[in-house]
Order: C-alpha cells, then structure tokens, then sequence
C-alpha cells in the first residue's frame, strides 16, 4: 500500500504492455520484419515465402513492449531459381532481392494516384488491381494451403468481371459494389483509371465506346494530354507476339498473368484440337483445378503449357 495525501492508497497494477496493431494499414516494413519473426525468407521478389506455406501469404502484425521468446530463423531458400524475376510483366526487379516500384503493376495500379507512365501501360494488360505474377510462379506455392477465412475467398461476381460495366460506375456504384473490399481503398478514379488501361489492352473494339477520351476524374489523363483509352489496333499482334514470347518462360508453372484477349483465343485453338467446344474444353480442365487455383489463372497455365508444346513439336519438326 501507498499513502497519498494521508490516504492509503492500492499498490498500482503492473503496467499493461503497449499493444499496436497494423493489418494493412501503415507502411511498416512487415516482410523484414516477419522473416526475423521466423515465419520464412524474402526472396528475390522481395516478398516473404515460406517453407509451408509458398510465398501466398497475407501479412499483419501486432507490435508491443511485452517481452517474447525469440524465434529461429526459417530454413528455405530461393537457390538458383529466377522464375519470379523473368514472370515479371514490367521488368520491376533490376537485380534478385531488390524491386523498383515505380514499375511494379501492385503499386502502380493501387497505391499510385497519378497517370500512369504511357511506357509502361501495355505490360499492364488487363490488371484492373493489383499483380501475382511473381508469387504465383514461386515453385514453394506446391506447398499452399487455402486459407479458411471467408472473407479471403473470392467474391463470384467479381471473378474475371466485365470491364465495360466497371468503366461506367460512378462514385456511390463504385463504392456500393466494392463494399467490403479492399479495393473499394483506391476509390473510383483510380480504378478507372486501371480499367481504361485494361481496356485498351485488350484490344476488343466493342469495348472502345466505353473508354472516353477523357474523364472528369483526376489521374484519367497522362501528362501530356493522352487518354488511356483503347490501344492502336495494331497492338494486339504484338500482345500476341508477346504473349508467345513469355509462354516459353512462365509454361509450367502456376500463374496469373493476364493473356486477354490472346488468352481465350489459344483456349479455343485447345478446343478445335481436342475436337471439343470450348465450354466443354473448359469445364473438364476445371476438374483438374487445386481449389487454392482460381479458375482463370488455371486456365492461363494450361493454355500456356499447350502453347509450349505447340512449339516444342514445331522445333522438333525442324530438326528432323
């Protein structure tokens, strides 16, 4: 007991520890820190990967003055593998371990506000938010486990969603539809921002009503004055050459790399090969699917590894 003013007064508590807790919420550095947590290792795409569970790993964490136990370093490594630094669409990793943001798709198309650079528009393809490619080829994801939370679970209607609907919400639809989301955190402007792109890279001329020359909107126009509209009409033989090019270095693995509208096309060449409609195609490749797989970035693989085939037996038809 102490005394206070000639009153006896309760020896106080032990002081409480200080508990902060971030979830996506600050700009900490979370991945540093979770690897000295022991919970795995940065590796050449700068993101955490984990020895038991690959590198799809949603991070939050809980800061206090409460003393803990340390934990072990994770064993694991990348070793010689590149996959993630050569899946990339913008070329975003000048080295291994290390990452310009300024040409990654996730910051461009979420955390950056401005117009984004004209350069780097068409290696966008049709990522309206965000970008996996450089976790879903990590060869650790066979280890992947989908996670049992509900609201980490794909809403259906916004699978694979049509992107003429998305161009014309306004600011309460925007809000409305993405109630719940994260993305509804970028707000309108910069989401449509994201889909004129992505409607101008896919090179479907029935989508070009709907990507405006301008938008009242901030960050709708480049600097100079361009629009982010429709691409020119000849840059679908070059999506497509491209499409080819990268299909010999992402084929076999899992991956979400967008491939509209080259991507439907190569499904339906699938299709008249196996001598069957394309729904039918698509319905029993789903039945080969992981349920941690969505179904488009299924359907990517598959039409990847058809296209490296395709030229693997065009090469060996060369050489005989």
């Amino acid at each position: 007991m102490l005394l206070h003013g000639g009153m006896k007064m309760p020896n106080p508590e032990p002081e409480a520890p200080g508990v902060k807790v971030f979830v996506d919420t600050a700009p900490v550095a979370e991945k540093p820190l979770a690897a000295q947590a022991g919970l795995g290792w940065q590796g050449k795409h700068t993101n955490l990967v984990s020895r038991s569970h690959g590198s799809w790993l949603f991070l939050g964490e809980i800061y206090t003055t409460l003393a803990l136990p340390t934990s072990p370093p994770s064993g694991g490594g990348c070793g010689s593998c590149t996959r993630c630094l050569t899946a990339c669409p913008t070329q975003a990793f000048p080295a291994p371990y290390s990452m310009d943001a300024r040409r990654c798709i996730s910051y461009l198309t979420i955390e950056y506000a401005g117009p984004i650079p004209l350069e780097l528009r068409p290696a966008i393809g049709t990522h309206i938010y965000g970008c996996d490619d450089c976790l879903a080829v990590c060869p650790w994801n066979r280890f992947a486990q989908a996670s049992r939370q509900i609201k980490l679970q794909p809403r259906p209607d916004l699978i694979a969603p049509d992107l003429a609907s998305l161009s014309q919400l306004d600011d309460a639809a925007f809000r409305q539809k993405f109630s719940g989301s994260p993305i509804k955190r970028i707000g309108r402007n910069r989401f449509v921002r994201n889909v004129l792109i992505a409607i101008g890279n896919s090179g479907l001329a029935e989508l070009r009503p709907h990507a405006p020359a301008s938008d009242t909107g901030p960050g709708q126009r480049s600097g100079r004055g361009r629009p982010v509209g429709p691409c020119p009409s000849g840059r679908r033989s070059r999506m497509s050459a491209h499409l080819r090019k990268r299909s010999l270095i992402l084929s076999g693995h899992d991956t979400s790399v967008a491939l509209e509208p080259e991507f439907w096309q190569v499904l339906e060449d699938m299709a008249r090969a196996h001598n069957q409609p394309l729904p039918v195609l698509v319905a029993q490749l789903d039945t080969e699917r992981r349920p941690i797989q969505s179904l488009a970035s299924f359907l990517r693989v598959q039409a990847l590894l058809w296209l490296q085939k395709q030229s693997a037996a065009q090469a060996s038809d060369l050489s005989v």
